[in-house]
């Protein structure tokens, strides 16, 4: 309720929306951030668990942020229309064989 409102007030989830927005740029940032540093832990000073516990945070808030989308309704999940797509671009897109343009890796002089 904190991030989307009342389900039977339609208001709150407009209300909600910039907790929402601030919390998703919040996440984004910490996850950018663990991964810069996430091959560096240990000489930063984590032992393994500190680690794997700092690791646990970020998939914890990952997914309450994808869940927190899906619940509002701000996030399309695709994956039921990915056969149909598959299907329109193998139906309807064709590519042509690439031409030769000679090769590459000799050396002009």
């Amino acid at each position: 309720a904190t991030f989307c409102g009342d389900a039977a007030d339609p208001q709150s989830l407009v209300d909600t929306e910039p907790l929402r927005i601030s919390f998703y740029k919040s996440v984004a940032t910490f996850v950018r951030a663990y991964a810069e540093v996430a091959q560096n832990l240990t000489e930063a000073g984590y032992s393994d668990a500190e680690a794997a516990a700092l690791q646990q945070e970020v998939a914890f808030y990952s997914d309450t942020r994808n869940a927190i989308k899906k619940h509002s309704g701000e996030e399309l999940d695709i994956k039921p229309f990915e056969a149909d797509m598959r299907h329109l671009l193998n139906t309807y897109i064709q590519a042509d064989p690439a031409a030769d343009h000679g090769r590459f890796g000799a050396r002009c002089r």
